[in-house]
């Protein structure tokens, strides 16, 4: 193993021998500022990288090497982590080195700086991803792609070097948190090689080959040998504005600005994170409204978009002797079910009237008839344990996914690279609009979220809240028109009067008619599909009683339990029946000619 003392070139000679790709970064005057060609700020002095392509060009070609070497004799060393098949746990304080030791660090090389970074060996299937702040100390780095100084002077002026001589295999626990990592976040891929992903103006590939950046001492865009200070987000956003100029997508923006950001060295190693500033960038600059398209999808010149011809799709609907939509079973029913495979729905009501439980309730449900669920919520996991404790019904096909903060862009693009079949958003609020009643932006937020389900036949549901005022036909969604236009099912959820646990589903569809749903939730938690809500117009109560009235008086609650469900509530069949005596269609016992007789438990009978 290299030691402290060897020169750089000799250090990067050893380990490229070793068969790790190295690279040539900037290296530190005595008083910590940048000494290389460029000078970098103070945050990227000492580490980065000198070539055009960053950690792209990273090798372990000796005359490469060698020829870096000559025009850098003093440059620090890096290792590309990914392509030396390499992962380092990078510790930045004393109680990130406890936590990492007390989960386990087998012995293995340590790079030694400021703090240690262990490095060991990946696995086939570790993911090339970086976990930045993990762990309960806020401050371990897991890198399994990037680089990683491994020979040199920090800014600090402390020596940076290797020890010790075998590297050892990667702890479980570190490929736990990097698998993790995949599950729950949207994973920037990779540019597979240099050239932009659009046709970019001359600036646009000026800022894209890292010919010219923004100068943080007075903001302007100079070529990179002219430039003081490298303003790295400024930068980062031009080449943002250049790529959206070019038509290229929100996504395509992100992990655009994702390679560049490494490839071109202005990453820094700590206090930012990654995706998010990215996503911040592409949702800046994709404001405008020529961009709309853009953020749904990319289409590359010459593709037309996936048309059908309409006369071979009703033949093949005519020949198909299976029903044209596949519902979702709601609380045991197929038939009177409003939910469609495949189909995109909005689900509204008053806070606090049951959202969130019925989803629950549904969600299990539909895990039991073999959909996986993906269940974005606004809700911490704590509040999940506790009701999940009270819930009935299996859990294991839905996945929770704390989304709160995470904005639309992340939450789209875990959709798209998921492979669940029911996809709930609860609730509209984590796709944090700025207006609810402007339709354009209600367009741009919920066009992406149908366009990200649609391709692999994804149902979606989104839950949101009603207006003050109700409504009817789609009415009653709160904010503009569009959140029931970008739909195709549109459902409102509202409580019925007595008793105070049954609730009414209703809505509208594009091609299904909705009918009034009626389901009540017991004390134990339990759901009940009762009918539909026709069933209990006080026409149609009146016309069930007459089947179960008799010559004998029967009290109210038998004749209430000898109605098949929905059953109406006590009040109504008071009502009705009180109606019926009027209509001396039945008879009442007290009779209806003394009165209410408050305590007395009335009787009821056909009229004689």
């Amino acid at each position: 193993m290299p030691i402290k003392s060897d020169t750089p070139l000799v250090v990067a000679l050893q380990l490229a021998d070793r068969g790790w790709s190295v690279m040539p970064l900037c290296w530190p005057k005595p008083d910590g500022s940048c000494a290389c060609p460029r000078g970098h700020g103070k945050k990227n002095t000492g580490k980065a990288p000198l070539t055009p392509r960053g950690v792209k060009d990273a090798t372990r070609d000796r005359a490469v090497i060698e020829g870096w070497w000559a025009e850098w004799p003093s440059a620090n060393v890096g290792v590309a982590l990914a392509s030396s098949g390499l992962v380092a746990i990078d510790c930045d304080s004393l109680e990130a080195l406890q936590e990492a030791s007390g989960l386990g660090l087998t012995p293995t090389i340590c790079r030694n700086s400021h703090w240690p970074a262990y490095i060991y060996l990946a696995k086939d299937d570790t993911p090339k991803s970086r976990l930045i702040h993990w762990g309960t100390s806020n401050k371990i780095d897991l890198l399994a792609n990037g680089y990683l100084v491994v020979h040199g002077k920090h800014q600090s002026g402390r020596t940076v070097y290797l020890e010790w001589d075998d590297v050892a295999p990667l702890p479980q626990w570190v490929s736990n948190a990097l698998h993790s990592k995949v599950e729950t976040t949207a994973e920037i891929s990779e540019v597979s090689n240099d050239a932009p992903p659009v046709i970019l103006s001359t600036i646009g590939k000026d800022i894209w080959y890292g010919r010219v950046a923004v100068d943080g001492e007075d903001g302007r865009v100079r070529a990179i040998d002219q430039v003081s200070n490298i303003d790295r987000s400024e930068t980062l956003f031009q080449l943002g504005i250049e790529l959206s100029k070019a038509n290229a997508s929100n996504h395509t923006i992100v992990d655009a600005l994702a390679e560049r950001d490494e490839a071109l060295g202005y990453d820094k190693y700590t206090d930012r994170e990654d995706e998010l500033e990215y996503h911040r960038i592409a949702q800046k600059v994709g404001q405008s409204s020529q961009n709309l398209t853009s953020d749904i999808k990319d289409y590359p010149s010459g593709v037309r978009l996936p048309s059908y011809n309409a006369g071979d799709l009703k033949r093949r609907a005519l020949s198909d002797p299976s029903p044209a939509l596949t519902m979702l079973p709601f609380l045991g029913q197929h038939e009177s079910s409003p939910f469609i495979v495949g189909a995109a729905h909005l689900l509204s009501a008053y806070p606090k009237a049951g959202k969130t439980e019925l989803l629950c309730r549904l969600a299990s449900e539909w895990g039991t008839c073999g959909y996986k669920v993906r269940y974005f919520s606004e809700e911490s996991m704590r509040i999940w344990q506790a009701r999940l404790k009270l819930a009935h019904g299996g859990f294991d096909d839905v996945t929770i996914v704390d989304a709160l903060g995470a904005g639309r862009h992340l939450i789209v693009a875990d959709i798209a690279r998921s492979d669940f079949d029911v996809i709930v958003i609860d609730t509209m609020k984590l796709l944090m609009m700025e207006n609810e009643n402007d339709n354009g932006q209600i367009n741009m937020a919920l066009t992406p979220l149908v366009a990200a389900c649609r391709p692999s036949n994804k149902t979606l549901v989104i839950a949101h809240h009603t207006r003050k005022g109700g409504g009817s036909g789609g009415e009653a969604a709160a904010g503009g028109y569009q959140f029931f236009g970008g739909v195709d099912v549109g459902l409102e959820l509202e409580r019925v009067g007595q008793p105070t646990n049954r609730r009414k589903l209703h809505g509208v569809g594009h091609i299904l008619n909705v009918p009034e749903l009626l389901y009540e939730r017991s004390g134990d938690g339990k759901f009940s599909f009762l009918g539909h809500a026709d069933q209990l117009a006080p026409q149609a109560i009146a016309t069930r009683l007459e089947q179960v009235l008799t010559k004998d008086f029967q009290a109210t609650n038998d004749l209430r339990l000898g109605l098949t469900t929905p059953r109406p509530s006590a009040d109504q069949m008071l009502k009705v029946l009180r109606e019926m005596a009027e209509e001396n269609s039945v008879e009442r016992l007290p009779p209806l000619s003394e009165g209410n007789k408050p305590g007395v438990t009335y009787k009821w009978r056909r009229a004689t």
